[in-house]
């Protein structure tokens, strides 16, 4: 709660789309966590990005929580509307962890619960998920280089993101954005790639040799 989720996806948008759909949370708004839904932006009828409940620290039981919602598993009986997955057709093609620093106690359960989650998510869709810090224009060099090597092992893709809500129509901050939006959609294209590298392959090999023509 309070990572920049929302202000991260509306820049994503703004940077795409060069206007946001949705509003920016003010700062210091605590609203999240369990009583906040789900909530899906169509950035294009096929790029969907949802903005997933905060959590209120890093406790462990968020975990399968979260795998239940990637894996595509509905959640039990019982759940009140808020806490059911928002489109039961939606599977989650690339999980993206946005973390705000604030001081090395809370590092230490955001690594913790990022190897728990990465390893879990790693076993369900071969791949960990993508990590992003925001408001690193608070965060020093050290900050910086600290954050990357304690998170490196946990996911393949670290991304700094100044905070969001302002100065996004800046060219250079929107392209970084850009970069972000292009390499989560390698990701999720990664799975079904072999598969089309095999069709071509089997195409080349069925294929008839032309006729000669005299």
């Amino acid at each position: 709660m309070g990572a920049g989720k929302s202000s991260f996806i509306n820049s994503i948008e703004f940077a795409y789309k060069g206007e946001r759909s949705q509003p920016t949370r003010s700062t210091g708004d605590i609203t999240g966590g369990d009583t906040m839904p789900r909530s899906c932006l169509h950035l294009t009828p096929n790029i969907h990005l949802f903005d997933n409940r905060g959590m209120k620290d890093f406790d462990l039981s968020y975990v399968d929580r979260f795998m239940n919602e990637i894996s595509d598993k509905k959640e039990e009986e019982g759940s009140s509307d808020a806490t059911r997955r928002l489109l039961d057709e939606e599977i989650i093609d690339c999980a993206v962890f946005v973390y705000k620093h604030s001081d090395s106690i809370k590092k230490e359960a955001a690594v913790k619960f990022l190897s728990e989650f990465a390893t879990k998510l790693q076993e369900n869709t071969g791949y960990p998920p993508m990590l992003v810090i925001t408001h690193a224009d608070s965060l020093s060099t050290e900050d910086k280089r600290d954050l990357k090597e304690s998170f490196t092992t946990h996911c393949d893709e670290v991304w700094f993101f100044e905070n969001c809500t302002k100065s996004i129509e800046k060219k250079k901050k929107s392209v970084e954005f850009l970069k972000f939006l292009k390499t989560a959609l390698h990701r999720c294209d990664a799975s079904r790639r072999d598969v089309a590298i095999v069709n071509i392959e089997r195409q080349k090999k069925n294929r008839k040799p032309p006729k000669s023509v005299f």
